[in-house]
């Protein structure tokens, strides 16, 4: 139970002698929780480090990791009561791989990776790695078959395993959105391409998957007059559907990020510029019913960037932004409740240097925003979180890393439970862990017992 609990241990002997020992033992909970020492993963320096958790707890990492002029792709897996695989480089011929990598775990612990790399032409890949085995750099397979630039793949896996990978691909000299699915014990499909646009597509496109894959895509494309925000639907058994718009504004929208629950409900937000200024907008699908209206989740005079969205099993969702306040950013983060719909901007953080927020997670009631700002006294960037308050709020700030080396790449992940992993790029690739329920988290294992780093 909640509180301190007094334990009493007897243990009695063949010949009838008994040993008791009693033991004092404090459970906390109530949302408090804590955050893990961290845990140093990579061996070399690492960016663009990307996380995912299943419901289970087990995660996977990866990033690129620059060894002299080569930069190669690096996975780690986390299993609960285990720890940390060793780093494992995952590709072929990637000694000049090139974005951002994607990752993605499903149910069972069965983990995929995707990245874009330069190997002659420019291309996309992937490998799959079973959950009882680890990464094997003979499973990566190249998913796209044009001979033109590939670059920014994202990543999507419904928990039986299912796969979509979206990304940019230059087609008579506009970059066009292209799509390929896996269905496991079958592999990948045919790489093709899910909008007819006539102008070029801007920004990384989206995807997501409910648990049935069934699949939403976005991006931002020019259609001569405007640059617009379109949505595509995949079904496993029809395929990809027609692109449509899901704003029809005149003003420039940029960045659409997205998130989907269980049942096949998503919501899409991007950043919608006036001219004047730049806002956060929402638009909402709903499975079987189709893409709503657009709305405003914010209405200040001062521009709005960097929007992120998470949302549970149940399509509760929390987006995120950076607001600009005078010559300081602030966090804000909007609630929606399918039953009450978009709630009032509540602010997480102001008086922010250069802030960045790379991730946002929401799971179990439990909400978590990961950001860097810059140290305005050593000029470099620090990495913070906050987490939502059960009852309404959230946490003032906390440093999940703050040291002599600027973190250049964050990422957050959390399973069922409300368990957040954060994983960041400095001088090498760490992670911390954060668990609701008791102070100090789930302890990852270090690579290198002589590499730990304390918690801040």
């Amino acid at each position: 139970n909640p509180g301190t609990n007094t334990l009493t241990l007897t243990v009695t002997a063949p010949d009838g002698r008994t040993v008791t020992q009693s033991l004092t033992v404090t459970v906390e909970t109530g949302g408090t929780g804590g955050w893990s020492p961290s845990a140093t993963i990579s061996t070399g320096s690492g960016d663009f480090v990307r996380a995912a958790m299943n419901a289970a707890g087990q995660a996977v990492i990866a990033w690129r990791q620059q060894e002299g002029s080569a930069r190669y792709i690096f996975a780690s897996r986390f299993r609960p009561g285990t720890g940390w695989s060793v780093p494992q480089r995952i590709g072929t011929n990637d000694t000049n791989a090139l974005s951002l990598p994607g990752v993605a775990i499903d149910a069972a612990g069965n983990a995929m990776a995707v990245w874009s790399q330069y190997d002659g032409t420019y291309g996309i890949f992937a490998n799959y790695c079973p959950a009882n085995q680890e990464w094997d750099r003979a499973q990566t397979r190249g998913i796209e078959n044009r001979p033109d630039y590939a670059y920014l793949p994202q990543l999507a896996m419904s928990p039986d395993g299912k796969a979509i990978v979206v990304w940019q691909q230059l087609d008579a000299g506009n970059y066009r959105v292209y799509a390929n699915h896996f269905v496991p014990g079958q592999g990948w499909g045919t790489p093709e391409r899910i909008e007819n646009g006539s102008g070029s597509v801007f920004f990384t496109p989206r995807v997501a998957l409910d648990a049935q894959g069934n699949a939403l895509a976005v991006w931002s494309q020019f259609d001569g007059t405007a640059t617009n925000v379109y949505a595509n639907r995949y079904h496993p058994a029809q395929g990809w559907g027609q692109p449509q718009p899901i704003e029809s504004g005149d003003a420039l929208t940029e960045r659409p990020a997205l998130a989907m629950d269980a049942q096949g409900n998503a919501t899409a937000v991007w950043r919608q510029s006036d001219g004047t200024s730049a806002s956060i907008y929402a638009n909402r699908y709903l499975s079987g019913g189709g893409w709503g209206s657009a709305v405003l989740l914010e209405s200040t005079l001062e521009t709005a960037d960097d929007q992120n969205i998470a949302m549970d099993a149940n399509g509760h969702a929390r987006v995120a932004w950076l607001q600009r306040e005078g010559t300081f950013d602030a966090i804000y983060i909007s609630r929606f409740d399918p039953e009450q719909g978009w709630s009032t901007p509540e602010k997480v953080a102001g008086g922010l240097t250069a802030a960045n927020i790379h991730a946002v997670t929401y799971a179990s009631g439990q909400g978590t925003v990961l950001w860097t700002q810059r140290n305005p006294d050593r000029f470099i960037f620090d990495l913070y979180a906050s987490r939502s308050i059960p009852g309404g709020g959230w946490t003032s700030p906390e440093a999940v890393e703050v040291g002599d080396v600027s973190v250049s790449s964050a990422d957050l992940a959390t399973d069922a439970g409300g368990n957040v992993l954060a994983v960041w790029g400095q001088d090498r690739v760490y992670a911390r862990f954060f668990s609701p329920q008791s102070v100090g988290g789930p302890i990852p294992r270090d690579i290198d017992p002589c590499l730990q780093r304390g918690g801040n």
